[in-house]
């Protein structure tokens, strides 16, 4: 009896780790649920891989669950055997969820480079502006605003004209974000953009802005990051050191001295 509940037990963690890592709150990690090559290349492959991965999962684990708790009540199941048939579907669903979870990786690419997303400083001028969708292909506002990394000059996050006539601006991270020429994919729900921290007064956010948005998606904290909405043919090697006005974005960051 012992050894099915902890099969039971064992189904219900494995389902809830999936869903966890489906829904954005359990981040890539070297110890839980689906590690594969593929689906740890970025954050939005983790993510849609586990999405797809959750109803073979689920499937599985209820089957499990169902199988244990007859065996337990009926004394002529309570064998060796029912231990090994629980653990044959378990082992079974997850093994399944491997290759759903590639496919739909594969699939959520379409032609964009999901594992290699990032939007560098020669080509952060091309996203202004552009249509931002949701993790679900769902249409949320247009960039406002790009806040590069101070580490190399890439974009960190944006924030998002959403609402009526775009009167409400959410940041959005973008370091796992997919750019196609047109649209930028993100790997957040509609809802949870549209619940994002607002940006403040200037073109930087400082650490506990950036913190705050971060924790809003559930991701660990990391450096400042400063904004670009400027001339596509500023100056990018002097961020933060020009005249009042002046829009430049290397150094990404720093704050303008006072």
């Amino acid at each position: 009896m012992f050894a099915l509940t902890i099969e039971i037990a064992g189904a219900v963690l494995v389902t809830w780790l999936t869903w966890r890592a489906s829904n954005g709150s359990l981040a890539r990690n070297s110890l839980a649920s689906i590690r594969t090559r593929i689906t740890m290349s970025s954050e939005s492959a983790w993510r849609i891989g586990h999405r797809a991965a959750l109803r073979p999962t689920i499937t599985a684990g209820a089957i499990t669950v169902l199988w244990c708790s007859v065996s337990i009540g009926l004394a002529p199941l309570r064998t060796p055997l029912s231990v090994i048939v629980a653990s044959m579907v378990l082992l079974g669903g997850a093994l399944l969820s491997i290759p759903v979870a590639h496919r739909a990786v594969r699939r959520s690419a379409g032609g964009r480079a999901l594992t290699t997303s990032m939007i560098t400083k020669s080509t952060i001028h091309e996203v202004e502006n552009a249509t931002v969708k949701d993790r679900d292909g769902a249409s949320v506002g247009k960039v406002a605003q790009v806040f590069p990394s101070d580490e190399d000059g890439s974009a960190a996050f944006v924030s998002v004209a959403t609402g009526l006539l775009g009167g409400h601006t959410a940041l959005v991270p973008v370091e796992d974000a997919t750019f196609d020429g047109t649209d930028l994919h993100v790997g957040y729900t509609k809802s949870a953009i549209k619940g994002a921290p607002s940006p403040g007064a200037g073109n930087t956010l400082s650490v506990t802005e950036a913190n705050a948005v971060r924790k809003h998606f559930g991701l660990s904290p990391a450096g400042k990051a400063t904004g670009d909405m400027g001339d596509p043919h500023e100056n990018l090697d002097q961020a933060g050191t020009g005249p009042a006005g002046a829009d430049d974005t290397e150094g990404a960051g720093t704050t303008p001295p006072a």
